[in-house]
């Protein structure tokens, strides 16, 4: 969710927001997105997919972690269509 507690509506949108969120925590350990080493996306609707991968793709570049899709029944938070879980190591 963004700062203010708003969850966009669309895919896309929600997904550039966990994204950022995700760069966000990475910045603060002085790390970035090619520290990634595993990610798990969690999604509720199989028609999110490519609108998701598209958005997922586009941040990570060339890098390419080890990488898990979930279709789940449910989120902790009714309006969220996605989480990411991932783990990062910095040497």
């Amino acid at each position: 969710m963004a700062p203010d507690g708003s969850v966009p509506d669309q895919i896309e949108d929600q997904a550039r927001l966990v994204w950022s969120n995700m760069k966000a925590i990475l910045a603060e350990a002085a790390m970035d997105i090619g520290d990634i080493v595993q990610l798990n996306m969690l999604l509720i609707d199989r028609h999110d997919r490519d609108g998701a991968m598209a958005v997922r793709d586009d941040e990570l570049g060339l890098h390419r972690p080890a990488s898990t899709l979930m279709y789940i029944s449910g989120l902790a938070n009714p309006a969220w269509k996605i989480e990411i879980d991932f783990i990062a190591v910095r040497e």
